[in-house]
């Protein structure tokens, strides 16, 4: 039987402005905090992909904290496409947002193709970030600090 699921439709404080959020929490204290990153902005990328949405329910089922967001100029989110460079520091607030709320927590960084890249490298450089989790990472982007890190990692291609 899977944890119970509360599920809160918020926004967070992100670098140029509000950035529109979901936030699953299981029942009980979280195993792990987890920010999920969703697909390219400009190619109809959202936090409701159904790729990020089953991350972000199996991660819930197996008691993490997961927060999918949208990145900046997607959804109700403030900000302009900012060829990844912003939208990695978009992550590292979902990241603030998550320790915050949640501190002395395992914290890992997840994401699905664009979300991919920024979740390994923004997740590689961060030391708050225990684990990096990527679906499809996009191998045209530097991965260079992926590649270097000896945190554990997960791929799935």
């Amino acid at each position: 039987m899977s944890p119970t699921t509360t599920h809160t439709i918020r926004e967070i404080a992100g670098p140029v402005g509000r950035l529109e959020a979901i936030l699953d929490t299981p029942d009980g204290a979280p195993r792990a905090l987890v920010v999920v990153g969703h697909p390219h902005p400009q190619h109809a990328g959202t936090m409701h992909n159904k790729v990020v949405y089953r991350t972000a329910t199996s991660l819930r089922e197996i008691g993490c904290a997961v927060l999918r967001f949208n990145f900046r100029r997607v959804g109700s989110s403030l900000g302009e496409f900012d060829e990844g460079r912003g939208e990695a520091d978009d992550f590292r607030a979902g990241i603030d947002f998550l320790t915050e709320h949640y501190p002395d927590i395992p914290v890992w960084a997840a994401g699905f193709s664009f979300g991919a890249w920024l979740a390994l490298t923004v997740g590689a450089r961060d030391p708050r970030v225990t684990l990096l989790l990527g679906i499809a990472p996009p191998t045209h982007y530097d991965l260079d600090a992926f590649r270097q890190s000896d945190k554990p990692k997960f791929l799935i291609h």
